[in-house]
């Protein structure tokens, strides 16, 4: 049976892609997570509860409780709440 060399080339090209990948994901971004500034970060998100691996946000179970806050406040302070100019025009 005779392998066309363009097969070879895409072989050979999926095996680079995969050993990339794999180069990224077993050296690059343990040494990457081992750094101080990262690791301090990851420290903090698992210490305020924020489950990283969550697809979004909106699964977090701190979320609806935030969700209220921002409501109690805008309930508070109406259409200021959202106001970004400070309250207090400079002289």
């Amino acid at each position: 049976m005779k392998v066309s060399r363009t097969a070879l080339q895409r072989w050979g090209s999926l095996a680079a892609a995969i050993l990339s990948i794999g180069f990224v994901w077993l050296v690059v971004l343990p040494r990457l997570a081992a750094q101080h500034s990262v690791s301090e970060y990851i420290a903090n998100q698992q210490r305020l509860g924020i489950d990283a691996s969550a697809m979004f946000y909106s699964e977090l179970e701190i979320v609806p409780a935030i969700a209220h806050h921002v409501e109690r406040l805008h309930d508070a302070h109406g259409d200021d709440f959202w106001n970004r100019a400070s309250p207090d025009p400079p002289n």
